[in-house]
């Protein structure tokens, strides 16, 4: 066996990277359980309110967040642990409202502004395809 494959395999560091992987993969499932309840109360509530709820919709956005850490830690993409092993992800509010209008409810300026920051430098924006001239 190679030298480096055998540190590897009987490297601590390793194993227990591997624990914690099993430990936040089951997290995720769990968090992925939430995410369907936190769906389907938001649905019922907005039917019944006509409108979403703020608090729930805060609180989705950071475990939203806090899966993606995981994801993030279970690819080997960070070494960073997720909660509980370093603090639970806070959204700003104003960020989930105003992520959370559709573009039909943001006034003509914020659009604007949008497409705005969208735009590369020096690119030229046009309606028209280009395979069409």
């Amino acid at each position: 066996m190679n030298d480096a494959v055998q540190q590897s395999m009987t490297s601590t560091s390793t194993w227990t990277r591997g624990l914690y992987m099993v430990l936040f993969a089951l997290i995720y499932s769990l968090a992925e359980a939430v995410v369907v309840f936190l769906c389907l109360f938001q649905f019922i509530f907005s039917l019944a309110k006509g409108e979403i709820n703020n608090r729930l919709l805060s609180f989705s956005a950071e475990i939203c967040e806090f899966m993606l850490q995981i994801l993030q830690f279970e690819t080997f993409n960070t070494e960073y642990k997720p909660f509980p092993f370093n603090p639970w992800p806070e959204i700003n509010q104003t960020e989930v409202s105003d992520n959370s209008k559709t573009t039909t409810e943001k006034t003509a300026n914020e659009v604007e502004d949008i497409e705005a920051e969208d735009a590369i430098e020096g690119e030229v924006l046009s309606s028209t395809d280009p395979k069409e001239e």
